[in-house]
């Protein structure tokens, strides 16, 4: 009894030291390591869809609603851009310069124009182009969010005035706050005497059907413009987009009896649309 009274005391005393050695000895949980962010998608994309106000035709001072839709789908630099009815394909990497085919659509004049006169004239055939563009960007010019780009697009009808037009075109936009974009662009653009006479032109067939004075057009330039483009997110993916433009008709365009008499050389447009952004 005396000896079993010692070794249960150490085996009390015993119990935690062998306890808290095990403790020791056992390798300390591992803390989770803080995962980093998941990659950026490559790819990019939106979507907006709408409606605008815009002349009949060219030089008209009539106006009618046209649905109206706008995409892009990006992978890195590359991407491919629908703006109403033209669609353009980048194909340079890189971003600083872009370039590639494009393709759209003219509609035309038809004989469902408001104005008596101009309807009575040969009717202008809706027609697929086809054509290119180039374009060179500059990020940052004098605040961290700006951007500046110069460009140039051509497009030949392959049916309807058959003729070409090609611009000039220059943009600055900046992010104002991060769900608010706004861009001022403006635009020039040329055309051949094809195309400025079937929309400017009067022919002695149309002169006599129309009462209009025969008219020719020369190649020239044919529309300055300028315009105020504004999109606002209202969450990461949804928002709503617009813009308005100015145009002024210039040259033959101007002094043509269908514009001088029976239109305006003031070109108004207005688009504006909800955007979802994938």
């Amino acid at each position: 009894m005396r000896i079993l009274g010692p070794a249960i005391f150490l085996a009390i005393i015993a119990g935690p030291a062998a306890s808290l050695a095990a403790d020791v000895s056992r390798p300390a949980a591992r803390q989770p390591e803080p995962q980093p962010p998941a990659p950026r998608s490559p790819w990019s994309a939106y979507i907006a869809l709408g409606g605008g106000m815009m002349p009949e035709f060219p030089g008209s001072k009539d106006y009618k609603f046209m649905p109206i839709g706008i995409g892009r789908l990006a992978y890195h630099d590359y991407y491919i851009e629908v703006v109403g009815p033209r669609a353009k394909i980048n194909v340079i990497p890189g971003g600083m310069f872009e370039a590639g085919p494009l393709v759209g659509y003219d509609g035309g004049r038809d004989s469902d124009v408001k104005n008596r006169r101009v309807k009575l004239l040969p009717e202008v055939d809706s027609s697929v182009e086809f054509g290119g563009f180039a374009k060179v960007n500059f990020k940052q010019v004098m605040m961290p969010t700006d951007t500046l780009s110069f460009g140039v697009e051509f497009a030949k009808a392959s049916e309807g005035h058959e003729g070409y037009t090609a611009s000039l075109k220059t943009s600055y936009g900046i992010q104002i706050a991060k769900p608010f974009f706004v861009s001022v662009d403006a635009e020039i653009e040329f055309a051949d005497k094809k195309y400025s006479n079937a929309y400017f032109g009067v022919t002695p067939v149309g002169a006599a059907a129309s009462g209009l004075p025969t008219y020719t057009a020369s190649a020239g330039l044919t529309k300055a413009e300028i315009g105020l483009n504004a999109r606002y997110l209202f969450s990461p993916n949804w928002g709503i987009t617009g813009r308005v433009a100015y145009g002024r008709l210039l040259g033959d365009a101007a002094k043509s009896p269908i514009v001088k008499q029976e239109g305006s050389a003031n070109q108004f447009s207005t688009v504006v649309g909800v955007l979802y952004r994938f």
